[in-house]
């Protein structure tokens, strides 16, 4: 497959700052039509050159939307026992302190976006759904005789089957849209590290797409008579690579960055802060995140959430809970005594039954 004309575009864009301001496509009403002119707005978190990017690759802003889906829910659900639970990343584009500076949270949710919109569009690619990058083949699945199958070994056949490199599609789209969400030209040091630390995560986000590719074979028939082999290319999920995302996330540290040699600084480069080689694989932050048990109008972000009493749990009490917790007996009502009346339906009893729970104060 051919992607020489999209990398020329990709090429002829120059890079600017990063944010994640443009999660708040998410918030296009489904009553609207989906149109350049309604889309393609600031409102929803995108910068000028970001706003001029959406109209003129608007069949790519689609798959956009979806990425910007899959990382709130996936943010969300990794960190709901937490006591920072990413639910601040609703708000997008209008964030709070933990997502408008540069703090752990913030890293963690640049790398998430990054990945998730890479791989959107690579299973765009791979489902023909962009003519632009398209491998969508008739033949999705490639045979092949047992004896050229090492499982340990697939080089041999993977040339052979379709949509090879299709991730570096996506990481380029990924790299280049969120680089074009901030000013062209940092006025301050502050801006300059502000956005090495952002550049630097999205690369985070995105390493994780470099073997994001995988053959996977199945034999044709039963197996005790495989002589043929069915392959075929898939994507890394996910969740695999949030997961990974995560536990950098958990060992985040504070940016340790060196100015570069005036020498050393090449023309058109922007940034002239590097990251020494012993952050190079970790997410990074400049400042710290806002104090979750900070009391806001009587009430802080733990409070009356349920927690348990197992120290090894992520949601227990001492981690979870501020400033202590509190029994709770709950009332449970649940279906029972379901039974089956012909034809066809099945009638349940209302139960009622007590529950006990743990509730920060």
């Amino acid at each position: 497959m051919d992607f020489t004309i999209y990398l020329i575009i990709l090429m002829e864009i120059r890079i600017n700052y990063a944010n994640i301001k443009w999660l708040g496509v998410d918030q296009f009403p489904s009553s609207s039509s989906w149109s350049q002119n309604n889309v393609c707005r600031k409102s929803f978190g995108f910068n000028g050159r970001q706003v001029s990017f959406c109209r003129s690759n608007f069949e790519w802003m689609s798959l956009t939307k979806s990425s910007t889906a899959d990382t709130k829910e996936e943010c969300k659900d990794m960190l709901k026992d937490r006591r920072w639970n990413c639910q601040s990343v609703n708000k997008a584009p209008a964030y709070d302190d933990d997502l408008k500076k540069d703090t752990k949270e913030s890293a963690l949710l640049h790398s998430l976006a990054a990945s998730s919109l890479a791989l959107s569009i690579a299973r765009g690619c791979m489902a023909g759904k962009l003519d632009k990058c398209s491998c969508f083949q008739t033949t999705r699945q490639f045979s092949f005789p047992s004896e050229m199958i090492n499982p340990k070994n697939l080089s041999n056949i993977d040339n052979m089957v379709g949509c090879k490199d299709i991730t570096r599609v996506g990481v380029e789209f990924a790299n280049l849209f969120m680089k074009l969400g901030f000013r062209e030209k940092a006025t301050n040091e502050n801006q300059e590290k502000s956005y090495t630390i952002r550049k630097h995560n999205i690369d985070v986000g995105l390493k994780e797409l470099a073997q994001g590719e995988e053959i996977a074979c199945i034999c044709n028939g039963a197996t005790a008579g495989c002589t043929t082999k069915y392959c075929h290319r898939r994507l890394k999920e996910y969740p695999v690579i949030s997961k990974i995302l995560l536990k950098k996330y958990d060992e985040a540290g504070f940016a340790k960055l060196k100015r570069l040699p005036v020498n050393d600084v090449k023309e058109n480069v922007k940034n002239t802060f590097q990251i020494p080689f012993s952050q190079s694989e970790k997410l990074l932050y400049l400042d710290e995140g806002p104090d979750q048990c900070k009391i806001i109008n009587g009430f802080h972000k733990s409070s009356r959430r349920q927690c348990v009493l197992d120290d090894a749990q992520p949601n227990s009490c001492s981690k979870l809970c501020c400033y202590g917790y509190r029994e709770k007996v709950i009332e449970i009502i649940s279906e029972c005594n379901c039974k089956f009346v012909y034809c066809c339906r099945v009638e349940c009893d209302k139960c009622k039954s007590m529950k006990k729970v743990y509730e920060c104060v």
